[in-house]
């Protein structure tokens, strides 16, 4: 019997190892059965990605590339959108300032251009209406004004001399954290506030604030020359550095241009290059909303 037992025992571990070398010849016949053969899709996505390896791929390039081609054959809200997409996802890519930068190009010249009259109208200049008058009562600035006009000197006025004026509402965003003056405005009829341009700021020095946003509004304006302060209205107003100023936590803050190189470092204030800061006083008046965001 024992005889009988052993030869059961040999047969039963014959049958296991012939099951587990059945076992490891089908497993990889399973595998591949069970595993579907890649699709074309998933061939194209792995050569992508292969692609992307090897050129050193570019978050937002693609988009880029294309905006600037949409740009060449005049579909300009096409590139907008392109860029819109660069500026919200890939902002700090090696395409995003210059993204940002054509943007809001592209964004000033729709809402400026004379071209463009859908948001603009023509006035008559009234008996004793001057200059300055013209742009408060069409809710404009006197920058704007001139600008839209072709302007550059306060030249006198007469009766019935016409002028295209453009009303707007303007806000900023003062972003510190990623140091960047952000223009939104709303034309006459619109409810909504649309992006203009984003402005960089070269260098800031506002003192300790909270971490909370500030919300306040611009409640100075004016220009200086030579030492002097000029408002808006007077003659050396239009050839004079702008300055923008709105209380933050309390204290004056002021928006400045010469952020660059030669600027005294010692001096407070938000400051960006003394062009975007003209741009931004074309459009920015008494009243507009400023947020603030002085983050950590």
């Amino acid at each position: 019997m024992r005889g009988v037992g052993s030869i059961y025992r040999l047969l039963a571990v014959v049958l296991v190892m012939a099951l587990l070398g059945g076992m490891y010849i089908a497993l990889p016949k399973f595998a591949e059965e069970f595993n579907p053969a890649p699709t074309e899709a998933d061939l194209n996505l792995e050569k992508l990605l292969a692609d992307r390896e090897l050129t050193g791929f570019e978050p937002g390039r693609h988009e880029f590339n294309r905006a600037l081609d949409l740009i060449s054959v005049g579909k300009m809200d096409e590139a907008r959108e392109r860029l819109m997409f660069i500026r919200n996802l890939h902002p700090g890519s090696k395409v995003g300032p210059e993204a940002m930068r054509i943007l809001g190009e592209l964004n000033l010249d729709r809402l400026l251009s004379v071209e463009n009259m859908a948001n603009k109208r023509i006035h008559r200049v009234a008996p004793g209406e001057g200059y300055l008058s013209v742009a408060m009562g069409n809710g404009m600035t006197l920058e704007g004004l001139l600008f839209l006009n072709g302007l550059t000197e306060l030249s006198r006025l007469h009766v019935g001399d016409e002028f295209i004026v453009m009303p707007l509402e303007c806000r900023l965003v003062v972003d510190l954290v990623r140091q960047t003056v952000v223009l939104y405005c709303r034309e006459e009829g619109v409810e909504d506030f649309q992006l203009v341009k984003d402005y960089p700021i070269e260098r800031f020095k506002v003192g300790r604030l909270k971490r909370e946003p500030y919300e306040t509004k611009v409640s100075r304006k004016y220009a200086t020359q030579n030492g002097g302060y000029f408002q808006p209205g007077h003659a050396k107003y239009q050839h004079g550095e702008k300055v923008i100023g709105f209380y933050v936590g309390g204290k004056m803050t002021l928006l400045r241009g010469g952020g660059g190189e030669g600027s005294d470092r010692g001096e407070n204030g938000i400051f960006l290059k003394s062009s975007d800061l003209e741009e931004l006083s074309m459009l920015v008046q008494k009243g507009n909303e400023v947020e603030v965001r002085p983050g950590g």
